[in-house]
């Protein structure tokens, strides 16, 4: 199972430089189906290419799965596993399947009954229901097969996606175990309001005092040049120098405040 899983995860991964489908959602069901004809014709490549796509769909999904499609998936995905001999995985993907639909069964048709797909079927029914608190989680929390919940099962597969502030889905991919779940730092990927507001008036607070402190500098310039030239100019230029270098020099003074206000305003205070 482990080459399916590697090409899958070069597919999530380049998510962010590939077109993701319209509807990804009809996508991963369609590939879902191509997954079962693949392997009626016992064509491992096509099975494979399937496998890719479908992960890749569910990688670009923007709303929560529908449960009728996440059974596709989930069944897709044990036969998936079972193809490349991970009796375990089939065994947890088939337990989604029993507790989202315990209509859908191994088609007698494709299984006859001597198939180990029963046995792995049959085991999957003796699944624990044990579930385990995901100790990290994005803003707008986690979306299990289709639920919102902060826990996932503990011995089955699971579709999992993670919502942020906005509701906007900010991870979606298929887990056999919750060791898979990525750790990441959530509110640093995807900021709240709050620190979503708190940037934006760092962000501006920073460019006022910017341009106050270079009009600080700027005035302060000017004062120093028209005091330099106090001596040089004629006896009728004077009085507006000296007016041009003292009001040059309240003004630096003026705005050199104004930046340091602004400064300690937009980094001391916890918006």
């Amino acid at each position: 199972m482990w080459f399916v899983a590697l090409l899958s995860s070069v597919a999530c991964a380049s998510t962010s430089t590939s077109t993701c489908p319209e509807d990804p959602e009809a996508l991963a069901e369609a590939q879902s189906r191509q997954v079962l004809g693949a392997y009626d014709r016992a064509d491992g490549a096509a099975l494979v290419e399937a496998a890719t796509a479908m992960d890749f769909a569910v990688s670009c999904l923007t709303e929560p799965l529908s449960p009728r499609v996440a059974v596709e998936v989930h069944r897709a995905k044990a036969l998936i596993a079972f193809y490349e001999g991970d009796e375990a995985g089939s065994v947890r993907s088939w337990a989604a399947v029993r507790v989202l639909d315990p209509m859908v069964r191994p088609e007698p048709l494709r299984w006859p009954e001597s198939h180990p797909m029963w046995r792995l079927y049959e085991e999957a029914g003796a699944t624990s229901d044990e579930r385990i608190v995901l100790e990290r989680h994005p803003p707008g929390g986690w979306v299990v097969d289709g639920a919102l919940r902060d826990d996932v099962p503990r011995f089955r597969g699971f579709l999992l996606q993670g919502l942020g502030g906005s509701s906007e889905v900010v991870h979606s991919a298929y887990h056999y175990t919750e060791a898979t779940v990525p750790q990441l730092d959530w509110d640093a990927l995807d900021p709240t309001a709050r620190d979503q507001r708190r940037r934006r008036i760092r962000a501006v607070g920073t460019t006022v005092s910017s341009t106050m402190a270079a009009g600080a500098a700027a005035s302060m310039t000017l004062a120093i040049l028209a005091r330099g030239q106090l001596g040089s100019v004629d006896y009728e230029e004077i009085e507006g120098r000296a007016v041009l270098a003292n009001t040059s020099a309240s003004l630096a003074v003026g705005l050199a405040t104004g930046a340091l206000t602004s400064g300690l305003l937009t980094w001391t205070i916890h918006w």
